[in-house]
């Protein structure tokens, strides 16, 4: 057998092993924590959490970020 043959019958054969798992037996083999799909709040919804102060907060810092990417460019573009 050829050694590309060779991967491709290891590739099907971990495929297949994988397909006859529990979602919970594939879990234990994850290397980091996962998070659920569902735990993970909207834009939305965040948003909706936080205080008026922070959102108005974020928004100031936002602008004063790009502004301040905006205006460096302006003076690496002058002659």
């Amino acid at each position: 057998m050829y050694p590309g043959n060779k991967r491709k019958k290891l590739w099907r054969e971990e495929k297949e092993r994988l397909l006859k798992m529990t979602l919970e037996e594939r879990r234990k083999e994850y290397l980091r924590d996962y998070v659920p799909l569902k735990d993970i709040p909207t834009w939305k919804e965040e948003m909706k959490n936080k205080a008026q102060s922070d959102v108005e907060e974020f928004a100031i810092l936002w602008v004063r970020v790009h502004t301040e990417n905006i205006m460096a460019v302006m003076i690496l573009d002058k002659p």
